[in-house]
């Protein structure tokens, strides 16, 4: 699911299996940075249910489109049983609305400990990361910064967000400056909690005009003063393990322009 198990949809090129994929929602072609995500139907990471969005607010799976899974293991020295199923729910409405799942650390600026990050920096070379990966937070560490900032060129809804950490994961704000310079805090969460990654969504979806800015800014506790941490001695690396480290303050955005209904209601409840 993209950074702990994730579905994502890519339709097939020429219709075979195998060849390279394009990105299915004209919307998430025209924004490279996040271009990773492009296709994400949900993440799950624990303890976090399903995702169930407003009437005609959703995601599509185009014709032709493949399923791909993205599923994070750790070897336990033995046998193991892969039991990972997924259930989706049709919407009953027309779908008027489709979001697109972006993160902090693909968006148009990524700095850490007040330096920017270049676009493809790797702190473990062995790692999957498609974009701007968190450098190598050094041992005893207490406040490693990280923040990444979006510019939208368009005028868009922000329907939830999820911050997204392992165990040395402190603290994610979501600010929003606008075009007049006003800033808004949509989300603090100042005590993270790895066991606890929850989504954020709004009693109403919060309205962007143009030219405004998101930055998502996090910290780090790389000391012995987080209980949580394995190895406070060791520096620490972008990677899937939860001992490695991630920072990718997730977001479910919509662009305004291209709300229009893209399907009929369907009669089926579920699909497994």
């Amino acid at each position: 699911m993209n950074a702990d198990g994730t579905p994502v949809y890519t339709k097939r090129n020429q219709g075979q299996r195998g060849q390279a994929t394009v990105p299915v929602s004209e919307s998430a072609a025209n924004d490279p940075p996040n271009e990773a995500l492009n296709g994400t139907l949900v993440i799950y990471v624990p303890p976090r249910g399903f995702q169930q969005f407003r009437p005609g607010v959703g995601k599509r799976i185009p014709k032709d489109s493949v399923l791909q899974w993205n599923l994070h293991y750790t070897m336990t020295g033995k046998p193991e049983k892969d039991r990972s199923r997924v259930g989706l729910w049709f919407q009953q409405v027309p779908l008027t609305v489709e979001t697109l799942t972006r993160s902090s650390n693909r968006g148009d600026t990524y700095i850490t400990q007040g330096q920017e990050v270049p676009e493809k920096v790797l702190s473990d070379p062995d790692s999957a990361c498609a974009g701007p990966c968190l450098p190598v937070i050094p041992a005893n560490e207490p406040n490693y910064a990280a923040t990444g900032i979006t510019a939208f060129q368009d005028d868009v809804t922000i329907h939830l967000m999820w911050p997204h950490m392992h165990v040395r994961g402190k603290d994610m704000t979501y600010l929003v400056t606008y075009p007049d310079g006003r800033e808004d805090v949509l989300l603090n969460v100042p005590n993270y909690n790895f066991n606890w990654q929850l989504y954020y969504e709004f009693d109403q979806p919060v309205k962007l005009p143009a030219g405004s800015t998101l930055k998502v800014i996090g910290h780090f506790d790389n000391s012995v003063k987080n209980r949580g941490n394995p190895a406070p001695e060791k520096e620490v690396y972008w990677s899937e393990q939860s001992w490695d480290e991630m920072f990718t303050g997730f977001y479910e955005v919509s662009i305004d322009k291209k709300d229009r209904p893209m399907t009929a209601p369907v009669t089926a409840r579920t699909g497994r």
